[in-house]
C-alpha cells in the first residue's frame, strides 16, 4: 500500500482519536455543546452563510461580518482532508466578531473524492477571491490572516495569485 503500511495501518494514521483512550467519550460529551454554539453563531445577524466560491458543492464559505475596515481571519477547518465541515466551526465567530474581526470559515472538497492538490487549489481560490468578503473592502484595505492546523495553512499559503 504505502511503505510498510497495509490499508488498516494507513487509515489509523489519519484517525488521531484512535491514539487516545477516551477520545470518543470526549467527543460525545462535547458534541451537544458544540452543536448548540454553532447553531447560535449561525443564527446571528452578522452571519452570511453558504457563500459559493467555486463549482464544487463543498466550495462554500460562511462569512461572519466584523467592523468596517477590520482585518479578515480565514479559518480552514481540520479533519485530515477527509472529514468535518466549515459549519462545525461557526462557534469561533462570536469571539472574533466581538473584537471587530471578520471571520470566514472555508469549506472545501474532501478526499478521497478529490486529491490533496485539488483541496489546496480550492482553498487558494477562496483566499484569493477578495470579492467574497465585501465588508472587509469598505475602507479600501484588505488585511488577511489564516488559521488552522499548521499543515493546512502551509499548503494553502504558498501562493494566492
Amino acid at each position: 500500500m504505502y511503505r510498510d503500511y497495509d490499508q488498516a495501518a494507513l487509515d489509523l494514521q489519519y484517525d488521531v482519536g484512535a491514539h487516545y483512550a477516551g477520545m470518543e467519550d470526549f467527543r460525545e460529551r462535547h458534541a451537544a455543546a458544540r452543536a448548540a454554539a454553532n447553531q447560535e453563531a449561525r443564527g446571528r445577524s452578522f452571519a452570511q452563510l453558504d457563500i459559493p466560491y467555486g463549482t464544487h458543492g463543498r466550495e462554500k464559505l460562511d462569512y461572519f461580518r466584523g467592523a468596517a475596515g477590520a482585518p479578515l481571519l480565514v479559518y480552514i477547518h481540520g479533519g485530515y482532508w477527509r472529514a468535518r465541515d466549515r459549519s462545525d466551526f461557526s462557534f469561533l465567530a462570536p469571539s472574533w466578531v466581538a473584537r471587530g474581526t471578520h471571520l470566514a470559515c472555508l469549506g472545501y472538497p474532501l478526499c478521497p473524492e478529490v486529491r490533496l492538490s485539488r483541496i489546496v487549489e480550492s482553498c487558494r481560490h477562496a483566499i484569493a477571491s477578495e470579492s467574497e468578503y465585501p465588508h472587509t473592502l469598505s475602507a479600501g484595505v484588505f488585511h488577511l490572516s489564516l488559521t488552522s492546523f499548521v499543515l493546512y495553512c502551509c499548503c494553502c499559503c504558498g501562493s494566492t495569485s
